[in-house]
């Protein structure tokens, strides 16, 4: 019924525990699918080892392509009526999750299934729950359409490790495997511009371990250009929806993102950089279509702020992050470093 992708690529140090945490569910009818993508560690004998023992292990080696292309890889051999993903550095803390979200898709009838995660460091030590933001809990159990659902409960948190999906309703949606960079999130916004039965479940079942090799805080030289790009999908995925409220929620997104993007580099670089920027981001054209959408809605406050040249947004930023830093000089001895 449920098939579960796990790409792999030197994780020796964590995949047993990854593994361990799938085999060890109560519910039973699932196929663990291990993408070994070029592993140059001992991940392919772990996995090897572990597909002798259960049937239901099933180790795939491919040459090394990354994390989105090996997620399609799994996606194309999954025969599950839903589909689940896990990172290989990361594992599942319940047991019995499998069941409780396989139950609700069920009864339901749901495309979408979501439940909750933690953040661990590298022993498993628990650093801080996402179930104790109260705004997510308010909306438990509702069945809701893929418009509200990603609005208030995805809210900017795009982990696809924490969904239940159902198969059949992903059509041809794949990864986009030319990012390393919110990734996630492309693939999630435009499931979620379907129109699909969701539901948020709040038990605490992924533990997403943060440690320095993860590949989520890695630098890339290529992210910022990924996150520039994920506004321009946004404002892209504007005119391909139907629904007023996605339309809405794709301008905000991709504003949000733009501006938090500027907020970046008016507080990393020099001004120097900033102004090679515009153009090696092609901004200008970014920050005229977020104007264009900002005339098709009621979107006011700080969304306002594109409506400024792009040297004044950058200029606010700047100006900004040195009044914080004011703000916080509470003591002489602080006075000369702000």
């Amino acid at each position: 019924k449920i098939s579960i992708i796990v790409p792999i690529y030197n994780t020796e140090k964590y995949l047993r525990d990854c593994i361990n945490s799938v085999l060890s569910q109560q519910y039973e009818d699932y196929e663990l699918l291990l993408i070994n993508d070029g592993s140059t560690d001992s991940s392919e004998r772990i996995c090897h080892d572990y597909a002798l023992r259960d049937s239901r292990v099933k180790v795939f080696n491919k040459s090394n392509g990354g994390q989105p292309e090996a997620l399609n890889y799994g996606i194309e051999r999954a025969m599950g009526d839903y589909l689940m993903f896990l990172d290989a550095d990361d594992y599942w803390c319940d047991n019995n999750i499998l069941s409780k979200l396989y139950q609700a898709a069920e009864t339901y009838n749901l495309d979408l299934v979501r439940g909750e995660c933690k953040e661990v460091n590298d022993r498993g030590e628990e650093l801080f729950s996402y179930l104790e933001e109260k705004r997510t809990r308010s909306f438990a159990y509702q069945l809701m359409d893929s418009d509200l659902f990603i609005d208030k409960v995805v809210d900017r948190r795009y982990f696809m490790v924490l969904y239940l999906i159902r198969r059949a309703s992903l059509g041809g949606l794949r990864y986009n495997v030319n990012r390393v960079f919110l990734q996630d999130a492309e693939f999630n916004l435009t499931l979620c511009s379907k129109d699909l039965k969701c539901m948020y479940v709040p038990e605490v079942f992924y533990s997403y371990r943060k440690h320095e090799g993860a590949i989520t805080v890695k630098p890339h030289p290529q992210k910022l250009y990924d996150a520039f790009d994920f506004s321009r999908f946004c404002f892209e995925l504007f005119d391909k929806v139907g629904s007023t409220k996605m339309r809405t929620f794709c301008v905000k997104e991709g504003i949000n993102n733009l501006l938090f993007d500027l907020s970046v580099i008016a507080i990393e670089c020099p001004w120097s950089d900033i102004t090679k920027s515009y153009t090696k981001y092609d901004l200008y054209t970014l920050r005229e279509e977020a104007c264009r959408l900002l005339h098709k809605t009621s979107l006011k406050g700080k969304y306002q702020l594109c409506y400024m040249p792009l040297p004044f947004i950058i200029l606010y930023y700047k100006l900004k992050n040195q009044l914080y830093k004011l703000a916080n000089c509470r003591n002489l001895s602080n006075i000369d470093r702000c």
